[in-house]
């Protein structure tokens, strides 16, 4: 709890936003514009985590599409910062400065979330192990965008997707484009980069001859990004768990991967050369749960 004071307190000097990154200034992102829209200014302070809990949580039954407005005027027609009131009221209380900072890079590619929710003592030793054979970001953010969180006060979660009450923006993907519409006026309609909504890509899925194959394939329309989870269980079996999560940040498929012979931090590189989930996952390997090999 000191260190969750601590920085309370830093956010209330005058001189602290200097150390935000100036993209992650309250009110420039995607969810900050969700937030300041629809909060209730008249509600009392200590409100604030409950009306923050609400909001992140109607934001994560949005689809992407319906996020994209918000997208849009975050990073095409930059709004201006928040004011000092809505800065005290709705973002010093539910997050740090370290949360907002991680959060500009969380619409590059599909970025990897390293999160650590268990904190035992007796497998300190093991996570280190683990953390320095993956090439985990420690303790920030990597050049290709991939963020470590790791900090006992605010992610000993007993379920990990409370990650996203802390950084709501990690659900801001950028995985949409245009394509030709027959049905907007301007000729173009929003794609996910999935294929989600791609009904040539959704048949193909279908008409494959492989019925073990179709269960990865459909998973793969929805994938949108990366939780590298380190739980418990991951921590006691020595291994890395690897979730791939959709735009609800529900995971639709998982693997194990062994930092030992896979190395995870070429991972982000191959999906943002435009590789796909299932060449990493690797061919002939459609158990959801199965370990990654190459």
């Amino acid at each position: 709890m000191e260190h969750i004071t601590k920085i309370e307190t830093e956010w209330e000097k005058p001189d602290i936003e200097a150390e935000l990154n100036e993209k992650a200034q309250p009110g420039l992102l995607p969810f900050d514009l969700f937030a300041i829209e629809h909060w209730d200014n008249k509600a009392p302070l200590e409100e604030s985590p409950r009306q923050w809990e609400k909001l992140v949580r109607e934001w994560k039954e949005k689809t992407l599409i319906e996020r994209a407005p918000y997208n849009d005027a975050a990073y095409l027609d930059p709004p201006s910062p928040a004011t000092e009131a809505q800065r005290a009221q709705i973002f010093r209380p539910n997050q740090t400065i370290f949360e907002r900072n991680i959060s500009i890079e969380a619409n590059i590619g599909k970025p990897m979330t390293w999160l650590r929710t268990c904190y035992d003592p007796d497998l300190e030793e093991i996570y280190n192990e683990l953390a320095d054979k993956a090439s985990a970001p420690r303790h920030g953010i990597n050049l290709n965008g991939d963020r470590e969180l790791d900090d006992k006060s605010r992610y000993a979660f007993e379920d990990w997707r409370d990650v996203y009450l802390r950084v709501p923006n990690i659900l801001d993907f950028g995985q949409l484009s245009y394509g030709p519409s027959e049905t907007s006026w301007d000729g173009l309609d929003l794609y996910y980069c999935s294929g989600l909504n791609d009904k040539e890509m959704m048949q193909e899925v279908e008409d494959l001859e492989n019925e073990e194959a179709k269960p990865l394939y459909r998973a793969q329309l929805r994938i949108q990004a990366i939780v590298y989870l380190l739980d418990q269980e991951a921590l006691e079996k020595k291994l890395v768990k690897m979730l791939w999560i959709d735009e609800h940040g529900e995971p639709v498929w998982d693997n194990w991967i062994d930092p030992d012979r896979v190395g995870l931090d070429s991972f982000t590189g191959l999906l943002m050369d435009g590789f796909m989930p299932s060449e990493i996952i690797g061919e002939n390997n459609y158990v959801r749960g199965s370990f990654i090999m190459n």
